[in-house]
């Protein structure tokens, strides 16, 4: 994506280059893979999820504590910058 710049542009490199992605079939559930030209959504969510690069990424996210009265009260799923990440 750093190369064109954008999604969108990545996108569009795609279907000029007639690359098509996986896709599950609703119908038909543990059915055959179907392959199918990108949607921007199916490809924001490729580029923007680590494992689908073969990578796994620890620490996305992380948990936060503060004191409610008197009591420590821990809230999860906080997302860090993506710097922040531990792999």
């Amino acid at each position: 994506m750093t190369e064109l710049g954008s999604a969108r542009q990545v996108l569009l490199w795609f279907r000029r280059e007639g690359i098509a992605l996986p896709r599950r079939n609703p119908e038909q559930p543990g059915g055959p893979t179907v392959w199918a030209a990108p949607t921007y959504s199916a490809l924001l969510s490729l580029l923007s999820n680590p494992i689908y690069g073969g990578a796994y990424a620890f620490g996305r996210t992380r948990t936060k504590t503060r004191v409610v009265e008197g009591r420590a009260r821990k809230s999860v799923g906080h997302k860090k910058p993506r710097a922040e990440w531990t792999s």
